[in-house]
């Protein structure tokens, strides 16, 4: 299987995980409304989407451009997007925490 296909199936499943572990217990936020748990959801789909789009950037010029080691440049490219991820939750998706 090609590694950007197996990539951005491996991302739709982990999304789903995430951003329902992430609202339960990561940053353990409420929404009183369907408005508010689509917003949430939305922009937790809406960043996480970003960070694929960087995670494909990497991958592409570590791999394919610059010809790395495909275990080594995805270890890279898993520090800088999950730390990505942590920072556009923290402060731009739930806001509130309880």
């Amino acid at each position: 299987m090609n590694y950007q296909l197996a990539n951005t199936i491996g991302w739709l499943l982990a999304t789903t995980f995430a951003f329902l572990t992430n609202k339960m217990w990561v940053f353990a936020t409420h929404a009183d409304n369907f408005k508010e748990l689509f917003h949430e959801m939305w922009s937790f789909y809406f960043f996480r989407a970003v960070t694929l789009l960087m995670d494909i950037v990497i991958l592409f010029v570590g791999i394919t451009l610059f010809k790395g080691n495909d275990i080594i440049v995805k270890l890279i490219d898993q520090c800088i997007t999950n730390v990505a991820n942590y920072f556009f939750s923290r402060w731009y998706i739930f806001k509130t925490v309880k």
